[in-house]
């Protein structure tokens, strides 16, 4: 699992509450940013994939064959009681993605679509739903140079 110093780049966090998947809705709507953190904890039932789409690119977990797939890297994932936990971060150029506590461990280049800032989540049917979620906007770690003031 990353390192907790990621915890102090966190600028605005959102909650969304515990509540079923249901195919067509996007409990994310209305979400997104540049820099993200998505933590997700989610119960897999009887649903047959989980989508989490982050800035436009796919991650998603197919639950009869026990697989989490990310821009064609394939990694097996069992449920852990019923659920699954992701924890990912998107920014610019990367999409890191942990699962289950580290068991999986994705690193990827990503080139998030310009302009594609929003978060989707769903399930392909019925079943699936979120124990806990949450989406952290984070801060850049590059900061801006200081402009000097000129003396008159």
């Amino acid at each position: 699992n990353p390192v907790r110093e990621l915890e102090a780049l966190r600028a605005q966090s959102h909650t969304i509450p515990a509540q079923p998947l249901q195919p067509g809705e996007n409990p994310l709507a209305g979400l997104g940013g540049e820099l993200l953190e998505v933590v997700a904890d989610l119960a897999v039932g009887t649903a047959e994939k989980i989508t989490l789409t982050l800035r436009g690119i796919p991650i998603v977990y197919n639950i009869q064959k026990q697989e989490l797939v990310c821009q064609n890297r394939t990694v097996p994932l069992a449920p852990v009681d019923g659920r699954i936990r992701l924890r990912a971060y998107v920014d610019r150029t990367l999409l890191t993605l942990f699962a289950n506590d580290g068991e999986a461990f994705l690193p990827l280049a990503a080139s998030p679509a310009k302009g594609s800032q929003g978060l989707i989540l769903s399930a392909a049917a019925p079943g699936a739903e979120i124990r806990s979620l949450q989406v952290h906007e984070l801060s850049s770690i590059w900061q801006s140079p200081k402009k000097e003031n000129p003396t008159p």
